[in-house]
């Protein structure tokens, strides 16, 4: 094994045994400072590296263990490893020193071979530590610099999200300009097709922004008691052009008289949203869709709601990654839209909710996602209940 060569301090008020312990040690080919107390090796340390210490534990001035105290409290001087220098009848004391920090202890006289060969030892370990301790800085700096770009990209996303917002917007009410006006069946497909082209684009746009916000911790819930019926009303009525295109079934199951839910109203919407557009996006034409909300079984002041359709489904293997971010279910029978976030979105957004979101599904039989919503206090409804009225545009069973 090569000899491993370094700088090493003798901390010792006792001449004779500075000088011996020198002498060996430079003459196994090391660097060698020497003090005679505890303040003065101190004083040596701040202007020189060193890679070992043999530390004496009597001396006048500031002693041993006042010695290891100091070293353990500066960051600059912790990781350098020290052996105590021990006389037979002072071995209690080194194990105080150990015990304050000191890695190892030597009896005075010492043997030349059983010297070197903990010097040997314990330059190993400082250079392995050395190594270690690089790394480490060099991954904090690496982390510092991927957590820069990460804040780079998310700046980015929210700035492109933001500007392409309204043009969007205005392709969509043009959109309903044509429509209305080239109303032919001849014109229909061009326009549909033309529909959820813009749908898409709106979709992805939407998913960015809020991934950008989840991400950086900008997402803010503005939580109040918010009544289901008329909710899942203006939900369903905003996706009525994309049921019709399809010409889908969609029915709704819930209790007549159903307490309001704590959360916030708008991001609601988008997991209703979210959740039934993929049922209309995955559910060929003539398909069923089915929502169905009741109280949740393992708890009663939850509800359960599930989305339910008759559409591709989803393959066993792709249902435990069906949450994650940027995952996209492949199926050879659709092809693959959107960058993989909705249900990432979802699922984040319903856990902010302190809610669970679970998925069943067989593939050609189709899907149905169950989440649970808290619902808000008893005594509170009479006073938070609006004057909404529950008047759904499709069919209820």
């Amino acid at each position: 094994m090569q000899q491993l060569i370094g700088s090493i301090l003798i901390v010792d008020d006792t001449t004779i045994v500075r000088k011996t312990l020198s002498f060996a040690l430079k003459k196994a080919g090391h660097e060698v400072t020497e003090a005679s107390n505890g303040s003065e090796a101190l004083a040596l340390l701040y202007n020189q590296e060193v890679d070992l210490i043999f530390l004496d534990i009597h001396m006048p001035v500031m002693d041993g263990f006042e010695v290891l105290q100091a070293l353990k409290q500066d960051p600059h001087f912790s990781n350098i490893p020290v052996i105590v220098l021990s006389a037979n009848e002072e071995i209690e004391y080194a194990v105080r020193c150990i015990e304050l920090g000191a890695i190892d202890y030597i009896n005075k006289p010492f043997n030349a071979t059983l010297l070197n060969a903990r010097v040997q030892s314990t330059l190993e370990k400082k250079r392995l530590r050395d190594k270690e301790i690089a790394h480490q800085k060099e991954l904090e700096k690496l982390y510092i610099e991927l957590k820069k770009m990460d804040k780079a990209k998310d700046d980015f996303v929210a700035m492109v999200a933001h500007e392409l917002r309204n043009p969007i917007h205005g392709m969509m009410a043009a959109h309903e300009i044509l429509s209305r006006l080239y109303s032919e069946e001849k014109s229909s497909g061009v326009f549909n097709s033309m529909y959820f082209a813009l749908d898409n684009l709106q979709t992805l746009v939407e998913d960015l922004n809020d991934i950008s916000q989840i991400e950086s911790g900008s997402i803010n819930l503005e939580f109040s008691k918010v009544s289901i019926p008329p909710l899942l009303d203006r939900v369903v009525s905003s996706l009525e052009h994309k049921i019709g295109i399809k010409n889908h079934q969609l029915t709704i199951n819930m209790p007549e008289s159903i307490r309001p839910i704590f959360g916030d109203r708008f991001r609601i919407g988008q997991i209703f949203t979210n959740l039934i557009s993929n049922a209309i996006k995955y559910t060929p034409e003539n398909g069923h869709i089915h929502i169905e909300i009741a109280p949740f079984q393992h708890d009663s002041e939850q509800i359960q709601v599930t989305i339910r359709d008759n559409g591709i489904g989803i393959d066993k293997s792709a249902l435990k990654n069906i949450f994650d971010k940027y995952y996209r279910v492949h199926d050879d029978t659709l092809s693959a839209e959107g960058i993989g976030l909705g249900m990432f979105i979802t699922k984040t957004l319903i856990q902010k909710h302190n809610g669970q979101v679970w998925i069943e599904s067989q593939p050609k039989k189709g899907t149905a996602v169950h989440f649970t919503l808290h619902l808000a206090a008893n005594d509170e409804w009479s006073i938070s209940q609006n004057n909404d009225t529950f008047s759904p545009n499709l069919a209820l069973n």
